[in-house]
């Protein structure tokens, strides 16, 4: 290094910048430099610090172990704040030189008071001097310097002279008083001699101690020092409270085996022995000197106690003396007392207790007597049909003989009995219950549903309910349901045997072949007389339901209003919880439901898939309407009685509905296909009973066959009218038609009645209407009417008076649409479907009237192409086109609404203009003024007013500007 950076160097200190950190701004102050350090370049291990200021965080001068903080403060201010020179300059001024023993410590305080600036140094460097900025002192800390005196009287004067001392004494304290030795004369006088006693004993201990020649218990090496042996020096051995040298161990140990073992021969060989016992005695006799050194030296201490206490020892003599005769005359007046005023009490108190003790006997002997009668008492309540009672008295029976006559011997097997006793009378209330159920359930039925024996029926459930057994429910079901079918054949029986006609021997036994041989009218009276007496069982059902129902209430203790359930709960205690209750109430509830679905069952046999002569595949509608009816009424009065609604018979019924429901479909469809082949497609008589239907219909808005009284009405009076007039309006139709409105009124009529078939009878009524639509499409338009019945051709009066047919269907199809919506019950958005076929009808409609419009049209085509412009006016083929008109109008009038000819004449007028239009062209006729405009003007003319007279007044404004 040149001088010039020498210079540099001692110029510019160590402090003002740290070579680790090139970004860090300039330190202004020491103690700013080695917080840096500190936080930034050191790292605390343990208690230990290290400094990492250096070259890979290792700083050369201080070792990687750490050091204290002290030791560490000092590291910094030597070697990275002050350069070398400027520390040894500090040593050498504060005389800490670099080897002192004091070491880091001593150099780290020089360091500090050379570093510090509160301690300006004369010898410092220009940039070090001191200024009056430097005078920030702790005046507390000045004060308390502990080189300096700290006597208060130089408390002030030392810095500010003598004019601050504190001359005036201080006064002394009102509340604390003046203690002399007076005040502890009672004291020393009460301890003066315990205290003379305890330095007696404190000099004679110290002289014991210390005379360790005067005794011949210890040898005079082991007191050299004037303090007796350790009793450590002694073996544990010897000191335990079970040493004994009976124990073979022990001995061995204390005397080995060497010392005591015979020698044969006497030799030099044998002085070892004899020498070593000689040694073992001494350490022997060494040790109980110890222990007797010790000893004397423990008596010697506690021989003031002994003394006192031997002292003591006639006092507390005098004492027991005295103590002694006070206890015996204690004890002479206690058993005076005792005779006088305790004895008589404590023999009442005896006497009460003998008392009390016969009178427990006696009621125990009382006890006895009557647990010894429990069987007859038992008997006798079972006689009565009081089972309530009965058991009631068992269970207090044993629960007496467990906690009151437990261990009485003749008793032991008393309980064993009652136990059996308790199982013969559950066994008798079951056979009870079934005789009853079987009595009340088999009695002639009568309208009287009134339960017989009530008193017996409520003692018996009561009974069971108290054994906690719920079988009375299964039983009753049982019998119920056996009581229904005996019922069922017991009425076909008497039905069966009235009836002389049936072939009982052929049949043999089975009732339900000889039911089978039953015409629709014996049958439906039988069905009748079943639903009958069932109805009539289920409602005796329904009474005894009901009763045990309250009877269980009346054992859960839920009160009932009526005067029998009060009378039976206030002899009857609650034997059941609530959730018990629920239970067995579900039970009889589902009891019921089941009789009631076997009922159903029972009485659904009696509709056989195969009769006599296959009736109930022939009835009529009517009939099973009747036979639906009566399965309802059925139905509802079980219903009613039951509150169950039971889907058996209803399933046998809507398999035969099914049946019935294709048959009435497959009669109905035939019955059309024929009158459609056979159909002569001209207007019929509408017959009066018909007109009446219709206007019943219409009227009320209800699709219903009317009844036959309403339908003859006025119609002897009457006559057959060549239309249906349906609100003013004329309809003349075919047969054909007149029978397809009758089937629709049908199948709504049956709808109606049957509505759980209502569904089926939609979808068989769209089929129908579809045929119909589609075979008088395939008669009318497709000329299939030309093959089937003969007819020449198709003419505009068929094509009208089918239209007319699809026109008097339309009218009714909203009807019929909203009468199916209403009698559904499921599946309403079938209904909808008519809306599809209401558009067929309406297609089929416009097309027959675009099949009219078109045969005029070609009619008139067929006249204008031999029309010529020319006189005479009108010419002949307007006149042929006049008479056509005049004939179509003819056709069509009789048999469509007037709105429907106006309309189909003006499509002809349409049609006979466009006509007109191409054979003007042909003909090169123009609207110029000229003499052919004019002839066609006055043909023209000619054919306005034909077709004026016929009702459709037209122009021909379009004709010549289209042109």
């Amino acid at each position: 290094m040149s001088h010039a950076e020498q210079q540099h160097s001692l110029a510019t200190p160590l402090w003002t910048r740290c070579q680790r950190c090139p970004g860090k701004t300039a330190f202004k102050t020491p103690d700013e430099f080695a917080r840096h350090l500190r936080d930034t370049h050191c790292s605390k291990e343990g208690g230990s610090f290290v400094c990492r200021y250096g070259n890979n965080d290792v700083c050369a001068s201080l070792p990687l172990e750490g050091v204290s903080d002290e030791d560490y403060e000092a590291h910094v201010l030597k070697h990275h704040v002050l350069s070398q020179k400027e520390a040894e300059r500090s040593d050498r001024r504060h005389g800490h030189p670099k080897d002192d023993s004091d070491g880091g410590r001593s150099n780290g305080e020089g360091a500090r008071r050379a570093a510090n600036p509160a301690f300006p140094d004369a010898v410092a460097e220009p940039r070090e001097r001191w200024t009056i900025y430097h005078s920030a002192q702790n005046l507390p800390a000045v004060l308390n310097d502990p080189r300096r005196s700290r006597r208060e009287s130089d408390f002030f004067i030392k810095t500010w002279g003598d004019h601050f001392t504190d001359t005036t004494p201080l006064p002394p304290c009102l509340h604390v008083p003046t203690i002399s030795r007076l005040h502890f004369e009672s004291y020393l006088a009460r301890t003066s001699r315990r205290y003379r006693r305890h330095l007696r004993r404190a000099s004679s201990a110290t002289s014991a101690t210390s005379d360790g020649r005067s005794g011949t218990l210890v040898r005079s090496t082991s007191f050299r020092d004037g303090t007796p042996e350790s009793i450590d020096i002694v073996p544990m051995m010897f000191l335990k409270p079970d040493f004994s040298l009976e124990d073979p161990e022990t001995f061995h140990t204390v005397i080995p085996w060497s010392v005591i073992q015979p020698s044969a021969r006497k030799s030099k060989e044998t002085l070892a022995p004899k020498q070593t016992s000689r040694l073992l005695q001494e350490k022997l006799s060494h040790y109980l000197d110890i222990v007797e050194v010790q000893i004397a030296r423990q008596v010697s201490l506690k021989s003031d106690a002994f003394f006192q206490a031997m002292t003591s020892h006639d006092a507390l003599s005098a004492k027991m003396t005295t103590t002694l005769q006070a206890v015996s005359s204690l004890r002479q007046r206690i058993s005076v007392i005792d005779a006088s005023l305790v004895n008589g009490a404590l023999k009442v108190l005896q006497l009460k207790r003998l008392h009390a003790n016969y009178i427990a006997v006696y009621s125990k002997l009382q006890l006895m007597a009557t647990v010894h009668q429990a069987q007859p008492t038992i008997q006798r309540l079972l006689a009565t049909s009081d089972f309530v009672r009965a058991l009631d008295f068992i269970e207090a029976t044993r629960e007496i003989l467990t906690l009151e006559l437990a261990g009485v011997q003749s008793f032991r097997h008393l309980d064993c009995q009652l136990i059996e006793i308790e199982k013969v009378i559950d066994k008798m209330m079951q056979t009870d219950f079934l005789k009853y159920a079987t009595a009340d359930l088999n009695r002639p039925l009568a309208d009287d549903v009134q339960v017989a024996n009530e008193e017996h029926l409520v003692a018996v459930v009561f009974g069971m309910l108290r054994l906690r057994k719920q079988s009375f429910v299964d039983l009753y079901k049982e019998e119920a349901c056996t009581a229904v079918k005996a019922t069922v054949k017991q009425t076909v029986i008497e039905f069966v045997s009235k009836n002389d006609e049936l072939d009982l021997e052929g049949n043999g036994n089975s009732l339900f072949e000889q039911v089978k041989q039953l015409d629709f009218v014996k049958w439906i009276a039988l069905l009748n007389e079943v639903f009958k007496n069932v109805a009539l069982l289920l409602r005796r059902i329904l009474a005894v339901q009901q009763l045990m129902k309250q009877t269980v209430d009346l054992a859960a203790g839920i009160s009932h209003s009526d005067e029998s359930s009060q009378q039976y709960q206030s002899q009857v205690e609650v034997m059941m919880d609530m959730a018990t209750h629920d239970e067995i109430v579900a039970s009889l509830s589902s009891m019921l439901f089941a009789v009631c679905d076997y009922a159903h069952e029972r009485c659904s046999r009696l509709i056989p898939s195969e009769t006599k002569d296959g009736f109930l595949d022939k009835l009529s509608s009517s009939s099973f309407v009747t036979l639906c009816k009566a399965v309802d009424s059925f139905t509802a009065q079980c219903n009613e009685t039951c509150k169950h609604k039971s889907t058996v018979l209803l399933l046998a019924l809507r398999t035969q509905a099914d049946r019935f429901v294709s048959r009435f479909h497959e009669e109905r469809k035939m019955k059309l296909s024929l009158l459609l082949d056979s159909e002569q497609w001209t207007r019929v008589d509408i017959p009066p009973e018909f007109q009446n239907m219709v206007n019943h219909v219409v009227d009320k808005d209800v699709l219903v066959l009317p009844e036959k009284e309403l339908l003859r009405g006025d119609s002897s009076k009457g006559k057959p009218k060549g239309y249906l007039e349906i609100n003013s309006e004329k309809y003349g139709i075919a047969g054909s038609a007149v029978m397809m409105l009758k089937m629709v009124l049908e199948y709504c009529q049956c709808a109606k009645d049957i509505p759980f078939v209502a569904l089926n009878l939609l979808s068989k009524l769209q089929e129908l209407l579809r045929n119909f639509n589609s075979r008088t499409s395939q008669l009318v338009l497709g000329a299939g009417a030309l093959q089937l019945v003969g007819l020449k051709t198709i003419t505009a009066s068929v094509l009208a008076l089918t239209a007319r047919c699809l026109q008097l269907l339309l009218f009714f199809l909203p009807k019929v649409k909203t009468h199916f919506e209403v009698h559904l019950t499921t599946r309403r958005e079938m209904a909808k479907h008519f809306d599809q076929i209401h558009k067929e009808y309406a297609e089929h409609v416009s097309e027959i009237f675009s099949k009219l419009a078109h045969i005029v049209g070609s009619v008139m085509d067929a006249q204008l192409n031999n029309w010529e412009v020319k006189a005479p006016v009108p010419s002949p083929a307007f006149r042929a086109v006049a008479k056509h008109l005049s004939k179509f109008h003819g056709a069509i009038a009789e048999v469509l609404s007037p709105s429907d000819v106006v309309m189909l004449l003006g499509w002809v007028h349409a049609a006979f203009t466009q006509s007109l239009r191409a054979h003007l062209t042909r003909l090169a006729v123009a609207k110029d003024g000229g003499p052919q405009h004019g002839l066609v003007t006055q043909e023209l003319t000619f054919y306005a007013e034909n077709l004026k007279s016929l009702g459709v007044p037209v122009t021909f404004d379009d004709l010549w500007q289209a042109r």
